[in-house]
């Protein structure tokens, strides 16, 4: 049976992971209006694909990478993610969230975004830094942009796993 956490469970275990760690947040947005011009492509993309990297070391930190079941894990995954974030980039969709600490990156998405929803597909955090609820911080610092940017949804995806629940009650097949 999946424990559901209480709202005010939720807030006094965000409070204890905030007073530990102020998070910042990188959005990479798209810059889909100057990829007309292919010098800036190319710079766009090879930066897009070194911070992927970053982003899919932190998936594969921790029991996804132990499985073997992690991105990076995988040459033809890589190649496959890469083409999508290219591809969602190119279409003003790709929406990738790092959370740091100080200048370190220690949590990630992967997601997409259209004009109502967020598709989180792979999250991703520093496992050594586990106690401080770094997916949490990530999940609530991306949320509070989502409604500022006028989009409704957070999809999480996948499995109905217990810290989702800690979010939402609501889960969908997919």
């Amino acid at each position: 049976m999946t424990e559901i956490a209480t709202p005010g469970q939720l807030r006094m275990s965000y409070l204890r992971w905030a007073l530990v760690t102020v998070p910042a947040v990188v959005l990479l947005g798209s810059l889909s209006g100057l990829l007309s011009n292919s010098g800036y492509a190319n710079r766009w993309f090879a930066a897009l694909d070194a911070l992927l990297d970053e982003g899919f070391a932190l998936e594969a930190a921790g029991w996804k990478g132990d499985a073997g079941t992690a991105i990076a894990c995988d040459p033809r995954l890589r190649a496959r993610y890469g083409a999508l974030a290219h591809a969602f980039s190119a279409r003003g969709q790709l929406a990738c969230y790092f959370l740091r600490a100080g200048t370190r990156r220690v949590a990630f998405h992967f997601a997409l975004a259209d004009a109502d929803t967020y598709y989180l597909f792979k999250p991703g955090f520093d496992p050594a830094l586990a106690a401080y609820g770094l997916g949490h911080l990530l999940v609530d610092a991306v949320a509070r942009d989502l409604i500022a940017r006028g989009l409704r949804e957070l999809d999480f995806l996948g499995d109905d796993l217990p810290w989702k629940r800690d979010w939402t009650d609501t889960a969908r097949a997919h």
